[in-house]
Parts: structure tokens; C-alpha cells; sequence
């Protein structure tokens, strides 16, 4: 196995990083609203495991080359390229997944306290108001 650092190669590495950057890969999700410390480790465990697949098989696709045997060497590039792919397609399929399972903050916040204090002030009207 060799790495061939080629300006095309190079290329299709920085066209595949470019790609995941679209997709947000690099963005990581929000976990200010997980439940437990555990929880939140799990998540950015998760992602950076995704990251680190993506990025992997990026250099599977772009700048490996693995050839075999000694009287007619075989290469195994298309091999690299096809699992490269796929750790990519499922390393975005995951990061995807990821993002959309993180627990999200209530629509407005200003809004739940506006009506929190609300309902407040409603609770603390004596009996002859609330019958009006």
C-alpha cells in the first residue's frame, strides 16, 4: 500500500472535504439541550466518530493505492474507492441522523416565559376576578 499525493488525487480529497462541508459535516450538533453530561458525551462521541469515517474514506477514494502480488500485480484501488464511498455515504447518513436526534430548545424561550408568567399572574387574581 502506497499513498500517491498527485494533484488530481489531491483534488478529488479537497472536492470530497468540500462536499462533507456542505452537508454541515464539520459543524458540530447542539447539545446544550441534552439531558445528562452523558448523554451530551455520547452525541460529540458520535459525531467525531462520523467525522473521523468520513474523512477516512476520503483518503480511501482520493490518495491510496494497494497493489498486490509480485508476477502480475493486482490492484486493489477500485476496492479502496468503492469503500471509501460508502464510509462517506454512511458517515453523512449518520452525522444526519445525529443532528436530528439531539433534543432541540422549546420553539421561543421568551415566549414559554411570557406565558409562564402569565398563567402566574392568572393563579394569583382572587376568586371574584376569575368568575368575570
Amino acid at each position: 500500500m502506497r499513498l500517491n499525493f498527485s494533484l488530481i488525487r489531491l483534488i478529488i480529497l479537497v472536492a470530497a472535504l468540500l462536499v462533507f462541508s456542505l452537508f454541515e459535516g464539520f459543524s458540530p450538533p447542539d447539545v446544550e439541550h441534552a439531558e445528562s453530561l452523558a448523554d451530551e458525551n455520547a452525541i460529540k462521541r458520535a459525531w467525531f466518530i462520523s467525522l473521523g469515517l468520513f474523512f477516512l474514506g476520503a483518503v480511501a477514494v482520493s490518495i491510496i493505492d494497494h497493489k498486490v502480488g509480485l508476477l502480475d500485480p493486482t490492484n486493489l484501488r477500485l476496492l479502496y474507492v468503492v469503500v471509501g464511498v460508502a464510509l462517506m455515504i454512511f458517515s453523512i447518513y449518520w452525522q444526519g441522523s445525529i443532528k436530528r436526534n439531539v433534543p432541540q430548545p422549546p420553539e421561543d424561550e421568551e415566549e414559554v416565559v411570557e406565558t409562564a408568567f402569565i398563567n402566574a399572574q392568572v393563579l394569583a387574581l382572587p376568586d371574584t376576578a376569575k368568575s368575570c
